[in-house]
């Protein structure tokens, strides 16, 4: 292993290098590979429920959509007077 002893600013510091670059080369390539599969999975986690409640109640897409609409839209602000009564309850038992 070699180092260089000047940095970018001529300041003097020791930076590693490696004969064999196997190692960075994959880093290299596989943090873009990592980036998509990450952002296909964000992707995916939404879309898979809707495409099973389609199949599950087998109606078309404008039902499965107003139904994922109010399903959603009551979850939403149900579960914050929820988490309420819930921390209300908790103090309540101190």
């Amino acid at each position: 292993m070699s180092t260089s002893a000047i940095g970018a600013a001529g300041e003097p510091h020791i930076i590693p290098r490696c004969e064999n670059c196997d190692a960075a080369l994959l880093i290299v390539w596989a943090g873009p590979i990592l980036a998509w599969l990450q952002t296909g999975l964000c992707w995916t986690m939404p879309i898979y429920p809707r495409i099973l409640q389609k199949r599950a109640y087998g109606q078309g897409w404008p039902p499965t959509a107003l139904k994922t609409l109010v399903l959603g839209t009551a979850y939403f602000v149900l579960m914050p007077f929820a988490a309420q009564f819930a921390g209300f309850a908790g103090l309540a038992k101190l």
